[in-house]
């Protein structure tokens, strides 16, 4: 569609007019809260993972991970350069899959529970990045996904929690 638009701005909002639609944008004005301080400072574990591999594992994990709160267990194994992701559900039944993983770290295993989703969509904007840091500190802590490289980019991923019972 070709034609004129007409742009009209005040301090609060701009307005796009064109014959066929119009669309306003509003300025908020709203103290943000400060995301900085969920950013851990430090992490225990920092596996590095080939991007496709963990992909393709969290995919099929998904597939399983079908209950209200689509929970994977991740588990690192630094010592074994192994990481583990597993969902089960009553319904779809249990899928578990092991993939290396580099950890410059050789500290105890550390088991983490994630929404699945949330680790899929963190995974597809990483692009056609090769490798990716998973950065990890405790299971209640949330974990950071981000390049390996260049960080131009990084994902905070807050763990689930399981019920005490």
């Amino acid at each position: 569609m070709q034609g004129q638009v007409q742009i009209t701005v005040t301090p609060s909002q701009i307005l796009f007019q064109t014959p066929v639609i119009n669309m306003v944008a509003r300025l908020l004005d709203a103290q943000y809260p400060n995301f900085r301080q969920l950013l851990p400072d430090s992490y225990r574990i920092r596996a590095l993972l080939e991007t496709r591999l963990f992909s393709s594992i969290v995919k099929a994990a998904a597939l399983f991970a079908q209950d209200s709160t689509r929970t994977v267990t991740l588990t690192v194994k630094p010592r074994a350069g192994r990481l583990s992701i597993c969902a089960q559900d009553v319904e779809t039944g249990e899928n578990s899959s092991t993939i290396p993983v580099n950890c410059h770290e050789l500290v105890d295993d550390l088991t983490i529970l994630f929404n699945v989703h949330y680790l899929a969509e963190a995974l597809a904007a990483m692009g056609t990045v090769p490798t990716i840091a998973l950065e990890l500190r405790t299971p209640a802590k949330p974990g950071i996904l981000k390049p390996a490289e260049a960080a131009t980019v990084l994902h905070l991923i807050m763990p689930m929690q399981t019920k005490q019972g």
